[in-house]
């Protein structure tokens, strides 16, 4: 599962609020919104990886675990 589109609608919607305020204002929100992607992308796998501690405690007989691989996040059971 590729993360990206998950990261770039977080730092989409920062651009898109941006649109209401002056060039400054927009300049500002495409940086913040680039400085966002990397933590952006590690809150995304972070939830994952605990959704997979959850499903793993509640099969009790099976692991599952999350691993990033370039931009894709990889389940494996």
């Amino acid at each position: 599962m590729n993360i990206d589109k998950y990261t770039a609608a977080i730092t989409e919607a920062v651009i898109a609020a941006a649109e209401l305020g002056d060039e400054q204002t927009r300049r500002t929100a495409a940086a913040l919104a680039t400085a966002i992607a990397a933590p952006a992308r590690l809150a995304v796998l972070a939830a994952l990886s605990d959704m997979a501690n959850e499903i793993t405690e509640e099969l009790g007989d099976r692991t599952v675990s999350v691993r990033l691989d370039g931009t894709d996040a990889v389940v494996a059971v």
